[in-house]
């Protein structure tokens, strides 16, 4: 059940995050509506650096940015890296990933590979061991059940 109800944030985070441009109020949080505007979101400053742990970085930049927009039901946020590799060791929670801009390439422990670029969805699932590779400088959206970041000490 969890699986079909965090694909459905997924889908529902993508549909607002990829529908068509339209003309709107923009004051966000004007009746529980934020807007997510990609172009804005590409371009804005994040919060100051923090190191990725050094003994999960296999080559690159240990440095990291990101910026929570908003923590509910579900926490969603800016991130950004690269480049650089870094190991996962079984993933602590399902991750709905929006790429602003970037190369992603994801290696699971089997060899498998998934890439993604600018404007791609995917979704990391809880457990995945591989690596996370930032083959050029990447920033996403995130979106992360917020009582399974909590339980990460996030």
């Amino acid at each position: 059940m969890k699986r079909h109800l965090t694909l459905g944030y997924a889908i529902a985070a993508s549909l607002l995050l990829t529908g068509p441009a339209q003309a709107h109020d923009t004051t966000d949080g004007a009746n529980g509506v934020q807007h997510l505007e990609t172009g804005e979101l590409s371009i804005k400053s994040l919060n100051a650096p923090t190191p990725w742990p050094p003994e999960d970085v296999i080559s690159g930049s240990p440095v990291t940015r990101d910026l929570e927009l908003h923590r509910g039901g579900q926490t969603v946020g800016v991130w950004e890296g690269g480049p650089a590799k870094y190991k996962l060791n079984d993933y602590p929670y399902d991750q709905y990933v929006h790429v602003l801009f970037g190369s992603l390439r994801l290696t699971d422990d089997e060899g498998h590979v998934s890439e993604f670029n600018g404007g791609d969805h995917f979704l990391l699932e809880k457990g995945f061991t591989g690596t996370w590779e930032m083959v050029t400088p990447y920033r996403e959206i995130y979106v992360i059940a917020t009582p399974d970041l909590e339980a990460n000490g996030e």
